[in-house]
């Protein structure tokens, strides 16, 4: 038997110059773009390059998968490019996008930049976020010691899950007007007017926020003093966060001695916040 390449091209015709090679080519790029199971951003970089070199149309599903593959090595800045490349290409993103970028905003502390991202698509675009975006934007304030940023971006989730019926508006107190410059300071009532929310009745059924959130809106109101604005966040937090706040520790569960053979009951240190509520 002689060797394809001695016996010559043959006398089947090949149209299209290869086109099933390419489509398979593409479909490969195309499959690996959306694989799920993904963990390098440099790799997604990459594979956008090629992608835009064979001029596959890219969605919003690409660029979610990029974006959370930017969260799993913690490259706030690369998630930012990534977002700013779906802006040129107008392609508009999703609740799962800003999320993801929110997410690496506060992994590295960058509370101003999660700021601007979650301001431009709440406000300017007008793309109804998640609890998780506003958590994630809370929490890079939080973690950057902003805790007046960090009420004030939750104030929109806040209005909209806590506004259950007739209540009383929260207001900030003394402790916050110091913070803020004075009582009649306009950073003072500035940051009045955007955290006004409306407080639930006792009677109502707000909806439950998620613990995270809960856990770290009230951290930013101990570090503000906000107490009345604590109160209302603790109403609507799932019922674990409420019984930290009761005088008796609660149990934490039971530890294995694996040297001794033994189990013992250990309780878990209720967080600062709790401590500070209690009466």
């Amino acid at each position: 038997m002689s060797h394809p390449r001695l016996l010559g091209p043959g006398s089947l015709p090949r149209f299209g110059s290869g086109w099933m090679h390419q489509f398979g080519a593409v479909y490969c790029l195309q499959q690996e773009l959306l694989n799920a199971r993904a963990a390098s951003w440099f790799r997604a970089f990459e594979l956008w390059h090629a992608a835009r070199d064979e001029g596959i149309a890219l969605n919003v599903s690409h660029y979610r998968n990029m974006t959370r593959q930017c969260v799993l090595a913690q490259r706030w800045d690369a998630a930012l490019r990534v977002v700013a490349q779906m802006r040129r290409d107008a392609i508009r993103a999703d609740a799962a996008v800003v999320g993801s970028v929110l997410s690496c905003c506060a992994d590295a502390a960058k509370w101003q930049e999660a700021a601007r991202v979650l301001q431009h698509f709440s406000v300017t675009e007008k793309l109804r976020l998640d609890a998780h975006c506003y958590h994630a934007a809370a929490l890079a304030s939080l973690r950057g010691h902003h805790w007046q940023t960090a009420l004030t971006l939750s104030a929109p989730l806040l209005s909209r899950q806590l506004t259950v019926g007739p209540g009383t508006t929260a207001l900030v107190d003394a402790s916050s007007a110091r913070s803020a410059g004075g009582a009649s300071s306009p950073a003072r009532r500035d940051f009045t007017r955007k955290l006004s929310v409306r407080l639930p009745d006792s009677s109502s059924g707000p909806l439950l926020l998620e613990e995270g959130h809960a856990d770290t809106l009230l951290e930013a109101c101990r570090l503000g003093g906000q107490r009345e604005f604590a109160m209302a966040v603790l109403r609507a937090a799932p019922p674990r966060l409420q019984r930290a706040v009761l005088p008796t520790p609660s149990h934490g569960g039971y530890r294995d001695d694996a040297t001794r053979g033994t189990r013992e009951r250990f309780t878990r240190e209720p967080p600062a916040w709790a401590r500070w509520l209690r009466p």
